[in-house]
């Protein structure tokens, strides 16, 4: 998960690019497999739809401070 938890690109020196302590070497799925057997990952509560269509909103729009710079 270098992506999440590492450097991308590993060489990367740029603002954003650390963003986490994972070893650039770590993450090879044959590694995972052969040292930790019996891991497994549940996903649940997917939600999926139009931007904002996916969750009940706090506020309303007109409630909020929400500025269009055009």
């Amino acid at each position: 998960m270098q992506w999440l938890d590492g450097s991308l690109p590993p060489w990367g020196t740029a603002p954003g690019n650390a963003r986490g302590s994972c070893d650039p070497n770590s993450g090879n799925p044959d590694d995972i497999e052969r040292n930790n057997p019996h891991t497994n990952v549940k996903f649940s509560n997917i939600k999926y739809g139009e931007i904002g269509s996916t969750y009940e909103s706090l506020i309303s729009n007109q409630e909020s401070n929400i500025f269009v710079l055009q």
